[in-house]
């Protein structure tokens, strides 16, 4: 759901929107043409802002997506500062960064961008587990969480092995199920979220009122003046819960 976020914003105008910051794929080394995921509707290259930005190569660390993710405001990341910063300088509009890897950093950034404005996303964790299977079968629901590296597309082991350090409870038996892992991941994700962000909004309430939604975000986000009607048609494909097809209610619970 981040993905249609960042494009919502990257269609407002007045504002530059990044994707994926600390993406260990380093947009700015990406050249045009490279396909973008086609569960992405709507999206297109997701590189197009870095282009001409050859200077962020000295800060970047592609280990940013797998270690130290979890960063509290005396935290010591000279690099992943200037990098941010270098962002927010060359952005010719309002820079709005889309973060996938900061769940746990949101309190380095209060402290070392306080005037910047921290929107949190979430989405129901049935549905982010659902669209996180792409494996061919899908590991079923009596997989165990030590076959999990067969199917692990979206770094839930590495997050787990790292922040484990931090969280004890994730720490987990082989052999639980895989989503058990995912929904306490969410959980925890989902409170610095709501404890560290100016603002938070649920992906269901944003597709079903893109327009209501920005409106209800324009103070805590200090919008402007915006009108955010147009930007209800990039809202594309079936919005329909999944999880349903995966197990019902009884399972997840």
């Amino acid at each position: 759901g981040s993905t249609l976020l960042w494009n919502l914003f990257r269609h407002l105008p007045g504002h530059t929107a990044y994707y994926e910051p600390l993406n260990e794929n380093a947009w700015f080394r990406i050249p045009p043409g490279r396909p973008t995921d086609d569960t992405h509707l709507g999206a297109s290259d997701y590189a197009a802002e870095y282009r001409g930005l050859s200077e962020l190569e000295a800060h970047f660390s592609d280990q940013w997506g797998f270690r130290r993710l979890y960063m509290d405001e005396a935290a010591f990341d000279p690099g992943m500062r200037r990098y941010i910063e270098t962002l927010v300088a060359r952005a010719p509009g309002r820079p709005v960064l889309q973060f996938n890897r900061v769940d746990f950093r949101l309190r380095w950034l209060r402290a070392n961008f306080p005037e910047a404005r921290l929107l949190h996303l979430y989405r129901c964790p049935r549905d982010q587990w659902v669209s996180i299977l792409r494996s061919d079968p899908p590991p079923g629901r009596d997989a165990k969480l030590a076959d999990f590296p067969a199917h692990d597309r979206f770094y839930l082991l590495p997050w787990l092995a790292d922040l484990a350090t931090v969280f004890p409870l994730l720490d987990l038996p082989g052999d639980w199920h895989p989503y058990a892992a995912h929904y306490l991941l969410w959980r925890l994700s989902w409170l610095h979220g709501r404890e560290h962000a100016d603002a938070s909004v649920a992906y269901e309430a944003l597709i079903a009122d893109v327009p209501g939604t920005f409106a209800a975000l324009a103070g805590p986000l200090a919008l402007g003046d915006i009108d955010p009607a147009p930007l209800a048609t990039l809202v594309q494909g079936d919005t329909s819960p999944r999880w349903p097809r995966y197990a019902d209610a009884a399972w997840f619970e």
